[in-house]
């Protein structure tokens, strides 16, 4: 597709970026995917001079769908631009600001104490965005995947969530705040925590048959954690 005439004349009204995830540590900007919201490849975006996603590719992967990312970017500017947006507008914007990583944890805070007229059930979602940043926020200390890593994550998580804090079962933080939480819980030798958090996650996945290995690895180690 990339060779094509269409896409070569579209081409002449953008700049074209590609970036690669070498996995080399200390590689300037390697983690560029993360940090613009990426969680697979290929990731397609559009920037704005400045480097913040302007919009995400949601339709095909050919001249079409990009033609109409970059519509949806120029409008997200236009939004961007405006002095006074309303409530509803205002939400959508921080939330994809939350979610591609326009804003940092204390970005999405500041803003979220800006944001008025809201509902209880948008600032839910607003809390919600919040928890997720704080969520990828202690992920982000994972570099190497070490142990200890894991076991400071998931200890973080299970004070998080004793403190109230869950996140929502449909969002991207879900499995890795749970996952680590009964690794720690395992290493501990808390019976209660693991058992509790097991049980979110087969509130969530339980009935799913392509989990059914998962759930009785988890269960051999929460009898080999009692005896």
């Amino acid at each position: 597709m990339l060779s094509t005439d269409e896409f070569k004349a579209w081409a002449k009204d953008v700049v074209l970026l590609c970036h690669i995830t070498t996995r080399i540590e200390g590689k300037k900007d390697d983690d560029l995917l993360g940090r613009k919201g990426g969680g697979g490849f290929p990731y397609i975006v559009a920037l704005d001079a400045e480097g913040r996603v302007t919009a995400t590719l949601e339709g095909g992967r050919d001249v079409a769908g990009f033609t109409e990312m970059m519509k949806k970017g120029a409008e997200y500017a236009a939004k961007k631009a405006k002095a006074d947006l309303p409530a509803a507008e205002a939400l959508e914007l921080f939330l994809f600001d939350v979610e591609v990583g326009n804003l940092d944890l204390a970005g999405a805070r500041e803003a979220a104490a800006k944001m008025k007229d809201l509902s209880d059930d948008q600032r839910k979602r607003v809390a919600g965005a919040l928890l997720d940043k704080e969520i990828g926020a202690v992920l982000e200390g994972i570099r190497k995947g070490t142990p200890e890593e894991k076991q400071a994550a998931g200890k973080a998580f299970a004070e998080m969530w004793k403190a109230g804090a869950e996140p929502d079962p449909d969002g991207r933080s879900f499995q890795p705040y749970y996952i680590l939480m009964l690794d720690h819980a395992e290493a501990t030798k808390d019976v209660a925590l693991f058992e509790k958090a097991l049980g979110v996650v087969r509130g969530k996945f339980g009935d799913n048959p392509q989990a059914a290995g998962f759930f009785q690895k988890q269960d051999e180690r929460l009898k080999k954690m009692k005896e």
